[in-house]
């Protein structure tokens, strides 16, 4: 039995594409239901209700992101014949949906969705977050640095301390006292001695 493209004012399969000489693939309706019934919306025909196990769809209905390609043939003697190539057979995937129909209106025919470039541009934004916040981490920690006691001497003047906090400044070392209050007579709870070398 000859099968036709289901597709309707498709001639694949039709004596007149036969003379011609086009010999194109016809593939079976799914096996799943879900899917069939995808294939049955998306041909768009007026007898759904009809369907057989007979309706095929041709390669044109199928964009070529649709198809795989794998390696049929491992029989060493025909790879010799070959030359050492492979022989690839072009499979439908199993959850392709027919999404061509020309010479039906524009809205049966949706235009797949063009491939982002690898270099996506949330991907670049990152980067260049990332950059600018290195960028100001360095800069924060050159605007901290200490070098001697002197500059740390300076910077402890214009820091917040608590009131229990005493600094003691000397040529070669800073020493940082806390000193309890509370009690008659003040005594030094811990003591810090902070010395460049």
């Amino acid at each position: 039995m000859g099968y036709k493209c289901s597709v309707p004012n498709c001639k694949t399969g039709y004596a007149s594409e036969k003379r011609e000489g086009h010999t194109k693939s016809l593939y079976r309706f799914p096996y799943d239901q879900e899917l069939r019934r995808k294939w049955l919306r998306a041909i768009n025909r007026e007898d759904i209700d009809r369907y057989t196990d007979n309706w095929r769809v041709c390669a044109d209905h199928f964009h070529e992101e649709d198809f795989v390609y794998e390696s049929q043939d491992s029989h060493i003697a025909r790879i010799k014949q070959r030359d050492g190539k492979t022989l690839k057979v072009k499979k439908l995937k199993s959850c392709a949906i027919p999404s061509i129909f020309k010479g039906q209106p524009s809205y049966l025919s949706p235009v797949l969705p063009t491939k982002r470039p690898t270099t996506s541009s949330s991907q670049s934004r990152l980067e260049n977050e990332n950059l600018r916040i290195q960028h100001y981490e360095e800069e924060l920690f050159e605007g901290e640095k200490i070098h001697d006691i002197d500059d740390l001497s300076e910077k402890l003047k214009s820091a917040t301390l608590p009131s229990d906090f005493i600094i003691v400044k000397r040529d070669s070392f800073i020493l940082f006292l806390y000193i309890d209050v509370s009690c008659e007579t003040p005594s030094v709870l811990s003591s810090v001695k902070v010395k460049m070398t």
